[in-house]
């Protein structure tokens, strides 16, 4: 291969000095000092060039003891003639370490005789500042121009070097040389290579791999296996049949979009099913080998490199991690996209290997690209049963409790990545008597749950100050047998109406609790929006979130939706009761809604529950129960104290709530409860309601 570019008299490299490292004769001199004449001499920018004034480039072109800056222009350029005719006479050198390197490169990525020579035009005037110096009297270019200026600088006909330059070029297409766009470019700056690539032309060859690994390396093995991923057990299935097909048939343009928040184990999937499918997995670099990040443009430059390198790996898999600065977006700011549309297109769709790209956002990914990606996976928060299993994994030999684990995998938030690094944490700190391990492992989530703006709640382990109780119920239906009915069945539609405080939300929750079941508790602030059309997407996906979760869905304040279409005055609000109607119908769990106002519901909507129940005030039998339950009395103090019973049967408006609130009030007290204070805050309570008109006070109770 040298022979033949030697007999153009071009082509030969050996390690690069920097061109600060002005102390040693560059060990290219001749190759560069032969490009740097043809630039002044054959492209007749000598008259303009500073080249007698600058000692670097005279050392470059073999004047070190002219000062040309000093003649006249007819000696000058006698002079430099004269240079450049003994330098063409003279047969160029070239170590056998570049030599080795440029050939085993060239066969690697498969790149003709030209664009190896062009490549390495390229590295030169990108690390040695003469050349470069000398280049820049050609002026700015265009890509037109460039093709013709390395023509004259190379020696390579107009033709060739179009063809080296071309998009179905392998140059261009591994990667290794961008052009880049634009009128007013100098030729350094419009040949733009990778970070790393220069390297090629000194290192040892026990080091060419970690060149690569500059671009592209084996990914690390997961810890993690397919059982862990139960909730796309169905997408896994998909992918593993697909990938085996398109690999055994050698489908070229096979690209899967696995999108989601961070921490789902995204990037850990990919390398359970790249091993469970015995196929190499090999990951786009992100950062160089010093640790620094890759722009965009040097990682779309690995990958193409990657492209060329493994197109004859057999049974391998590419991964592309952290995608979000790679796809050009569309910006009102972006006088141009950073990438044309069509060249990306034609980048997913004729990559030789199976590509997963991984983003933690599709937003601002066009949906252009996104119909050319084969399979598209959003890998959402796993479900409660996995993430339970998760903090049983990572915290199996840490002090936590069975009721802990419970607690604290109800919460949506807990992903994957949060918990193993929070139980990392946990796990290499000392115990202590005065910090539990699960007090540690959740400040360590909470810290990290805030941080990335979320809520946080404390996990709470103690009975709430009233057990719930069916008994201290009212309802209009026999809600034992409802609940034991609902144990039978995957899904039902029920209304929970009546007063404030009478149970409706509780009883949601001790639904789920009986069965066994996550909650997704859902209000108007989380799914009302002054956007039209987001409440309907916020509507769709609560229901997706309680089938993922196969959870209970209970939407508080239901009146908010659900109103009389009749009655409505703006079209978006009958929209949002159009879709609140569609997703129950194809909702196949447990959706209980509770209101305060029956009376303004959609008939339409009241057809669709299998139960419509009301929750009424308490009886004065259920009222007098809790109120002796709350005392702490035994059978003996029920019957001595049964005046309060009369009082409190004055007080027909009573609720659960109503004795959660007294009881909460009086937590601020260091006294003990006494029937005279609990008997008065449920009076309080009662006289606040818009009801209470309807308490009939007589006598002595009047001023009581």
């Amino acid at each position: 291969m040298f022979d033949k570019i030697s007999k153009r008299k071009g082509m030969t490299h050996v390690r690069m000095l920097r061109s600060s490292d002005m102390s040693h004769q560059h060990e290219c001199h001749d190759l560069i000092a032969r490009w740097m004449l043809r630039i002044l001499i054959d492209l007749n920018t000598w008259k303009s060039s500073r080249i007698g004034n600058d000692d670097d480039n005279l050392k470059a072109i073999g004047l070190l003891e002219e000062k040309c800056g000093d003649l006249n222009e007819q000696f000058l350029f006698k002079l430099l003639k004269k240079t450049k005719k003994k330098l063409d006479q003279k047969p160029i050198q070239i170590s056998n370490i570049a030599e080795n390197n440029l050939i085993w490169l060239q066969t690697l990525v498969g790149l003709t005789d030209v664009e190896l020579e062009i490549l390495l035009f390229a590295i030169c005037i990108s690390t040695y500042s003469p050349l470069d110096s000398i280049a820049n009297d050609i002026g700015n270019l265009t890509r037109s121009g460039a093709i013709k200026a390395l023509s004259g600088i190379l020696h390579i006909s107009h033709a060739d070097i179009s063809d080296a330059l071309s998009r179905k070029g392998n140059l261009l297409n591994s990667g290794l040389l961008k052009i880049n766009k634009g009128n007013n470019t100098d030729l350094e700056s419009l040949l733009e290579i990778p970070d790393g690539i220069s390297e090629i032309l000194s290192i040892d060859e026990n080091e060419r791999q970690n060149l690569l690994n500059q671009f592209f390396h084996q990914a690390n093995n997961s810890s993690l296996k397919l059982k862990d991923y139960p909730h796309v057990k169905k997408d896994i299935t998909l992918i593993k049949q697909y990938l085996s097909t398109v690999i055994e048939k050698n489908i070229h343009g096979v690209n899967i979009l696995v999108h989601g928040v961070p921490g789902t184990g995204k990037t850990e999937l990919v390398g359970v099913l790249a091993r469970s499918m015995s196929a190499k997995l090999y990951q786009i670099s992100i950062a160089d080998n010093d640790g620094d990040d890759l722009p965009s443009s040097g990682r779309i430059s690995a990958y193409q490199m990657a492209q060329r390198v493994l197109a004859n790996q057999e049974k391998s898999l590419r991964l592309f991690d952290e995608i979000e600065d790679v796809f050009p977006a569309n910006s009102f700011f972006d006088r141009e996209p950073k990438i044309g549309k069509a060249w990306f297109n034609n980048l997913l769709e004729t990559n030789a290997i199976p590509t997963f790209w991984l983003s933690n956002s599709i937003e601002q990914i066009d949906n252009a690209y996104i119909r050319r990606f084969d399979y598209v996976l959003e890998l959402k928060t796993p479900p409660k049963s996995v993430r339970k299993n998760i903090l049983k994994k990572n915290l199996g030999d840490l002090d936590i409790s069975t009721e802990w684990i419970e607690k604290m995998s109800k919460d949506k938030k807990l992903v994957p990545g949060i918990i193993s690094r929070a139980a990392k944490v946990v796990a290499n700190i000392p115990s202590s008597p005065n910090a539990s391990v699960e007090d540690n492992m959740e400040h360590v989530v909470a810290n990290t749950l805030r941080a990335m703006g979320n809520r946080v709640q404390k996990t709470d382990l103690q009975k709430s100050t009233i057990d719930y109780q069916l008994d201290a119920l009212n309802p209009s239906h026999d809600v034992h047998q409802l609940v034991n009915g609902l144990k039978g069945v995957s899904g039902a539609r029920l209304c929970l109406y009546g007063p404030p405080g009478t149970g409706k939300t509780a009883f949601g929750h001790y639904i789920s609790s009986t069965l066994d079941k996550p909650i997704i508790v859902k209000r108007a602030s989380d799914i009302l929006s002054p956007f039209v059309g987001v409440a309907e997407m916020n509507m769709a996906a609560m229901f997706e979130e309680a089938r993922e979760e196969d959870a209970v869905l209970l939407l508080d304040e239901a009146d908010s939706f659900l109103q009389e279409r009749s009655t409505l005055k703006q079209s978006w609000e009958v929209t949002q009761v159009n879709e609140l109607l569609t997703q129950m119908e194809t909702f196949d769990g447990l959706f209980v809604c509770s209101t305060n106002l029956m009376d303004k519901l959609d008939v339409a909507v009241l057809r669709r529950f299998d139960f419509k129940i009301k929750l009424d005030y308490l009886k004065i039998e259920q009222v007098w129960k809790l109120f002796s339950n709350a005392l702490n009395w035994d059978k003996k103090q029920v019957a001595s104290n049964s005046k309060w019973k009369s009082e409190l049967s004055l007080y027909n408006n009573l609720t659960p709530g109503d004795f959660a609130n007294v009881l909460r009030q009086h937590r601020l007290s260091s006294k003990s409860l006494t029937a005279e204070e609990l008997f008065s805050g449920l009076k309080q309570e009662s006289l606040f309601k818009k009801d209470s008109n309807q308490i009939k006070e007589i006598g002595f109770h009047a001023n009581y």
